[in-house]
């Protein structure tokens, strides 16, 4: 009776049934991660092209949006929530707020960068 509990039949079974979940569970963090800052990336990348375009002498601040709006939407999955865009005197600020793609529920998806910069102009000299 004693050698028919030693044996380990299905051990292997009962050890993948065990461990396969938190391998799932730690490939889908990994993945939820690289799309996190992909989309995070994008999001820094393209705030400082809108700021470049909307700070430049003679251009329409909304020039900068659209070129902001279209980085994300053309190299991230990131759905745009938000993209204010505020001037004052000599500077431009741009705040964008994106939602990256998730894969496991209730890690972090929201991403908001906001940056500002001065606003180029032409001085004549005397």
């Amino acid at each position: 009776m004693r050698a028919r509990w030693r044996r380990e039949d299905g051990d292997a079974t009962v050890v993948g049934v065990l461990i396969m979940p938190l391998l799932a569970l730690a490939l889908g963090a990994v993945l939820h991660l690289g799309l996190f800052l992909l989309a995070r990336q994008v999001t820094i990348t393209a705030v400082q092209q809108g700021l470049t375009t909307a700070t430049a002498a003679d251009s329409p601040t909304a020039k900068g949006e659209t070129v902001a709006l279209r980085l994300i939407a053309d190299h991230s999955a990131a759905e745009t929530l938000s993209l204010v865009t505020t001037t004052s005197p000599g500077s431009v600020t741009m705040t964008a707020t994106v939602r990256a793609p998730g894969l496991v529920p209730g890690l972090p998806r929201t991403i908001t960068v906001a940056q500002t910069a001065v606003r180029e102009e032409f001085l004549t000299v005397p």
